[in-house]
């Protein structure tokens, strides 16, 4: 499976925890407790500018090795 994809499920993944987190939280009462789903969806966020930047260091590395 291709890195990019993967990190991609992945960030998809905490992404959908996170808003459930936020949802159930307000949905019970505990309102404090949507912290830990906006942490979940930074994480989906830290997880999705991951998967674009491996592309990018893909490509880096490709041109300095045909320049060296």
């Amino acid at each position: 499976m291709d890195t990019k994809k993967l990190l991609k499920a992945i960030s998809i993944f905490f992404l959908i925890i996170g808003a459930l987190v936020i949802i159930i939280s307000f949905g019970s009462g505990y309102p404090a407790f949507s912290i830990v789903g906006l942490s979940q969806m930074a994480l989906a966020a830290f997880f999705f500018v991951i998967a674009d930047l491996s592309e990018d260091v893909k490509e880096i590395k490709k041109i300095l090795k045909n320049k060296y």
